[in-house]
């Protein structure tokens, strides 16, 4: 057990270095061999407002091998967005036939930062999510064929999951309840409903929520879970709160869904799928420790922490 202590500690406190929803977005107008591009960043993405040309710099866009010419940039607060707003204007030496865009974003700012670029040209539209994952995409400016938008929605949805500490810490403390395989998935299924229940509800609504909000909530469902698991170990009706607590991460999913403009069957197949494999890991990991309390205490404690941060932050 002492061996995996400070593995299990390091995934308490990653969420100091992460948050809940993480997303800036671009628009890309391209117009003969000029590109025009603008990147909305929000506040709390941005240590430093005066560094907003360092972030412009972290996306980048080429045709071929050929790079543009950038022959302006500023940036900006916006007050009343409440966002940095950075433009850059490019020139290529031909109109681009291909247009390939990628991001280092997530290495400036969380490693779960998503990128949504959207661009035009001719009366065309295109719509790629750039991450830690995916961090380059080609802008063909034609219809994807439905395996792409499926593949393109679900992966992005199942990444987000698969790079969300707060996802696995929360995951981990279902894997702590469980005491059967059989009853990992009956609390994973629990999860999953509760989580897609209040994904489309508020995705459908559209409601946007403060991302300090969310990450408050997200904190405080670990540390439940958590004391769930020490002090009512034998909870028969587990599944019920877990499906409770599950609706709070799905207000994260909802606003991902509503930013990237995703289907929501795509979104909630990709985040369940990776949510299953998560804690299939996390599960046997946990049936080789036996120490069920003494992770319960470090999540306890790993919730309450993250809690205190983004209250104080």
């Amino acid at each position: 057990m002492r061996a995996w202590l400070p593995l299990l500690a390091a995934l308490a406190a990653s969420p100091l270095a992460a948050h809940v929803v993480s997303i800036s977005t671009g628009d890309a107008q391209i117009d003969g061999p000029g590109l025009h591009y603008e990147l909305r960043m929000p506040l709390y993405e941005v240590p430093d407002p005066s560094k907003g040309l360092d972030l412009l710099a972290r996306v980048e866009f080429r045709s071929g091998d050929t790079r543009p010419q950038r022959i302006a940039q500023d940036c900006r607060v916006i007050d009343a967005e409440n966002a940095l707003l950075c433009t850059a204007t490019y020139r290529f030496p031909a109109p681009p036939d291909l247009l390939t865009a990628r991001s280092s974003l997530p290495a400036a700012t969380v490693p779960n930062h998503v990128h949504i670029l959207r661009a035009t040209r001719a009366g065309k539209f295109e719509q790629v999510v750039l991450d830690l994952s995916f961090p380059e995409a080609e802008l063909r400016f034609r219809p994807l064929t439905a395996a792409e938008i499926v593949m393109r929605q679900s992966g992005g949805a199942a990444w987000r999951t698969l790079s969300s500490p707060w996802q696995w810490m929360f995951l981990l403390g279902i894997a702590l309840a469980a005491a059967t395989w059989s009853e990992a998935a009956i609390l994973w299924l629990a999860f999953t409903l509760g989580e897609s229940a209040a994904a489309l509800l508020f995705g459908a609504k559209s409601l946007q929520l403060a991302p300090r909000f969310l990450e408050m909530a997200a904190a405080l469902t670990i540390a439940y879970l958590a004391v769930e698991i020490l002090f009512l170990p034998r909870s028969r009706a587990r599944w019920v709160i877990i499906a409770v607590l599950g609706a709070f991460h799905g207000l994260g999913l909802a606003q991902f869904q509503i930013a990237a403009e995703y289907a929501p069957h795509t979104v909630l197949a990709g985040a369940a799928l990776a949510a299953a494999l998560i804690l299939a890991g996390l599960y046997a990991l946990m049936r080789r420790l036996h120490q069920p309390r003494a992770v319960s205490w470090v999540l306890l404690v790993g919730g309450l922490t993250w809690f205190a941060w983004r209250l104080l932050a």
